[in-house]
This record gives C-alpha cells, sequence and structure tokens, in this order.
C-alpha cells in the first residue's frame, strides 16, 4: 500500500506538526500565567482604593449626620 519510505516521512512531518503546536500551546500557557497575574494585581490595586474611598464616604456621611443633629438641636435651643 504505502511505501515504507513515504509512511516514515508522513509521521515524521506529523510528529514534527505536534512538536510545534505543543510547543505553541505552553508558549501561550505561559503568557497567560503572566497575563493572569498582572490582571490579578491590578484588581488587588482597585480594591484597596476601593476601600479607602468606602472607608472615606463612610466617614465623611457620619460627619455629615453628625454636624446634622448638631444644627437642628441648636435650632431647637434658639425656638
Amino acid at each position: 500500500m504505502i511505501d515504507n519510505g513515504l509512511a516514515l516521512v508522513m509521521v515524521a512531518i506529523v510528529t514534527t506538526v505536534g512538536g510545534i503546536i505543543v510547543a505553541l500551546i505552553q508558549l501561550f500557557k505561559k503568557e497567560n500565567r503572566e497575563d493572569h497575574a498582572l490582571v490579578m494585581d491590578a484588581i488587588r490595586s482597585v480594591y484597596k482604593s476601593v476601600s479607602r474611598v468606602e472607608d472615606k464616604v463612610d466617614k465623611h456621611l457620619v460627619w455629615h449626620a453628625e454636624g446634622q443633629n448638631e444644627r437642628i438641636s441648636k435650632r431647637s435651643q434658639k425656638s
């Protein structure tokens, strides 16, 4: 059917193409891990910033609430 020499060449081609595909997959996996690490660092940074802003807003709202209570009680005393 197929000559032994031709079969050997076909096996060599399939092996070479398979090796190249595996090498590319490994390269993309490495890049994906590195990209994932960068994205996780960015997410952590954003989370910290949001937490700080949230704390500041909470403190500011408490400050307003306490200030409003003082104004209301001062108005009540004037009446």
